[in-house]
């Protein structure tokens, strides 16, 4: 839709006022449904519009709820950080990495688990699944199971 207009023609990128329309078109369909023009907005829209749209792409697909945690985050709403990121760690199609790192939220006290043990059942599922490099980036990994 409105992101595929935008890479219609790249030798003519869009005006100011395109722009503009582009987001608000966007907010329209992502509240009308349209999960792709929710990460338009997520990505382009003001803060009011990226909240909003966060939120209804956090229904549409659990799996990107990262975008609302990182505005909870901001927001210093860390119970609802918390709470998308649980969802994107549980529905994201390649999850193991938001979980390796809500893991270490937990562990690290950032967040407070919403069930004790949470934080070392999450590190002990996702790190063996990461590449041995890769788990050198999660804090939590230190002391996960090992594949």
């Amino acid at each position: 839709a409105c992101a595929e207009l935008n890479n219609a023609d790249p030798e003519q990128p869009m005006t100011a006022a395109e722009v503009s329309s582009w987001s608000t078109l966007s907010a329209r369909g992502c509240r009308g449904g349209i999960a792709s023009e929710c990460v338009n907005v997520t990505q382009y829209g003001s803060d009011g519009d990226q909240l909003d749209v966060s939120q209804r792409l956090c229904e549409l697909l659990p799996g990107e709820c990262m975008s609302l945690a990182g505005i909870d985050k901001k927001r210093n709403e860390l119970i609802g950080a918390r709470d998308s990121e649980e969802r994107a760690c549980q529905y994201a199609a390649d999850s193991k990495w938001i979980c390796a790192g809500l893991a270490s939220s937990y562990l690290d006290g950032t967040y407070q688990e919403p069930v004790p043990g949470r934080g070392k059942a999450l590190s002990d599922w996702a790190c063996p699944k990461l590449a041995k490099g890769d788990r050198a980036r999660f804090p939590a990994c230190k002391g996960a199971k090992q594949p």
